[in-house]
């Protein structure tokens, strides 16, 4: 075989390499995202995470404070000679509000509400990207995490621990995951995704055949194939990994907005 002929050989085996890597990430990014099961399978666990779980607990200790202006309710309550401990006292119901989110957050029930609420939330977005009337109406558009029930098991924790914080507003705990403005990219990205989960893999296979047809040594090209699979999952499982890491920062809640902001 001619070395002009072996080094296009060569750049057919690590062209479908390539192409092999690019729809394996291709195939699992446009699973994940459309397929709930896996959506909650790949995310549920990261609430479990240290950082996801302290973001999650300092984003509804967050609510409940701006839900229920503590310290102008507690100042008003007091007298005007008093008004001096508002400060103090909102401080010390927030370090309650703190430890009990904490200890809501990590209990075996909120992995259940997280991933009740992940659910609900990719429900949205599949009516939204649907174009569900019904749903894109009741949802402004938006794909919101709902957290609210959490919320209320911390309020009736603190309640058990004698404080009262009054009604909390029913929308409190509630983040937006993707906006309006950004359901169109959305949807842009998994028709794309959608084209090449399919176009990749057949041009890899379209690849090693040509490969395999021009080589001179077809078992030396063989091996070569072999070879390029290889490499290409190994590298398919670093790029999942970092695609989980880049899916943990989109769901911690300081990255995203509060519903209704």
């Amino acid at each position: 075989m001619s070395r002009p002929r072996r080094i296009f050989v060569i750049v057919l085996v690590v062209a479908g390499s390539i192409a092999l890597l690019a729809g394996s990430a291709a195939v699992w990014t446009r699973d994940t995202l459309l397929d709930r099961d896996e959506f909650v399978g790949t995310l549920g666990p990261v609430s479990q995470q240290p950082q996801v779980a302290d973001a999650l607990s300092a984003f509804l200790v967050g609510e409940l404070s701006e839900s229920l202006m503590l310290e102008g309710e507690i100042e008003g309550a007091l007298p005007d000679a008093a008004s001096f401990l508002a400060g103090p006292l909102t401080d010390q119901i927030e370090t309650f509000a703190a430890q009990a989110t904490s200890a809501v957050v990590a209990s075996d029930q909120f992995n259940e509400l997280w991933t009740a609420a992940l659910g609900q939330s990719h429900d949205l977005a599949e009516g939204i990207l649907e174009g569900d009337r019904e749903v894109i109406d009741a949802s402004d558009g938006q794909v919101v995490v709902d957290l609210s029930p959490v919320v209320a098991e911390v309020v009736d924790l603190l309640d058990e621990r004698g404080v009262d914080v009054g009604d909390v507003p029913e929308d409190a705990g509630r983040f937006v995951l993707v906006s309006d403005d950004q359901m169109s990219e959305v949807q842009q990205t998994v028709d794309l995704l959608d084209a090449l989960a399919w176009v990749l893999p057949f041009l890899a296979l379209v690849l090693f055949v040509a490969a395999l047809w021009l080589s001179g040594d077809r078992r030396r090209t063989l091996l070569g194939v072999g070879t390029g699979i290889a490499i290409a999952m190994a590298l398919t499982l670093v790029v999942l990994a970092l695609a989980r890491t880049g899916l943990v920062d989109i769901v911690e809640p300081q990255n995203t907005q509060a519903a209704g902001t």
